[in-house]
């Protein structure tokens, strides 16, 4: 038996093979959106912080003046990579309350 044709599905080959790659390029797009977002390392500030570990931001600067917490000086700022942070507070490590890498 032959399918009956239906004139809404009358698509011809090249130009499913266009929406197609339409499509595909337009994913391709994003996902290279997402991992340029991935790799771009995302650095918080000293009340960022603060607010993330639940203290004053003047710990915070105690932490960094005695080395007990990872940071990155720029110029004058003090600035911190998320990962970095991420990794010092996971308590598998056990190195929190230790100190920096």
């Amino acid at each position: 038996m032959r399918p009956k044709f239906d004139p809404r599905l009358s698509t011809t080959l090249p130009d499913l093979a266009q929406s197609t790659s339409e499509v595909v390029s337009s994913m391709e797009g994003k996902n290279e959106q997402a991992a340029k977002q991935a790799t771009r390392p995302e650095f918080l500030t000293v009340e960022e912080i603060a607010e993330m570990l639940r203290v004053k931001p003047r710990t915070i600067y105690d932490m960094v003046a005695q080395n007990r917490i990872p940071y990155r000086k720029v110029g004058r700022r003090v600035v911190f990579l998320l990962t970095e942070i991420l990794e010092w507070t996971d308590p598998s490590l056990g190195n929190a309350l230790s100190g920096a890498k």
